[in-house]
């Protein structure tokens, strides 16, 4: 079966490889990058040549090749959704599209399935000079739109970045 590699530029200048399938559709190659990315699919704009791809449509019908680059753009609004930079151990900068409502606890999950070198050390996430409880929102620390928040170590010996 023949195979094409694709890369997804997102919107925080990082590009996604991926492969697929002539014949896959655009909301199956959105799935692959929620898998990447955690941004869910009805959240995902996928552009070719300045037009949106449409969910239904075979990769084929858009006359995809090789080499294609895609662009994503999050699809933000009223329904709470924004997106949160976090500022890693290493200084690398991972951005997620969340809600208000997201609980500290779910972000630290999130990130780590971003981020495999996380689970061995212990971390907290920052805001401010303050470590944000696992059991609070977003919304309880006044994070509504877009945002910067810290992870930091919580041991000094930890050596996982």
């Amino acid at each position: 079966m023949e195979t094409l590699v694709i890369y997804v530029m997102l919107y925080r200048r990082e590009r996604l490889v991926i492969e697929v399938r002539p014949q896959d559709n655009v909301e199956e190659l959105k799935a692959v990058v929620e898998s990447k990315t955690n941004i869910p699919i009805h959240r995902q704009g996928l552009y070719y040549d300045g037009k949106r791809l449409a969910n239904d449509r075979t990769l084929a019908s858009y006359n995809l090749a090789t080499g294609t680059v895609l662009h994503l753009s999050p699809l933000l609004g009223a329904a709470g959704m924004f997106s949160l930079s976090v500022i890693m151990p290493s200084n690398k900068v991972i951005q997620v599209v969340v809600h208000g409502t997201t609980t500290i606890k779910e972000l630290m999950k999130t990130l780590e399935g971003l981020d495999q070198t996380l689970k061995s050390c212990q971390h907290f996430l920052m805001v401010g000079n303050d470590a944000m409880d696992i059991s609070k929102t977003l919304w309880d620390y006044g994070i509504r739109s877009e945002a910067v928040i810290r992870l930091e170590k919580a041991e000094s010996t930890c050596s996982c970045m």
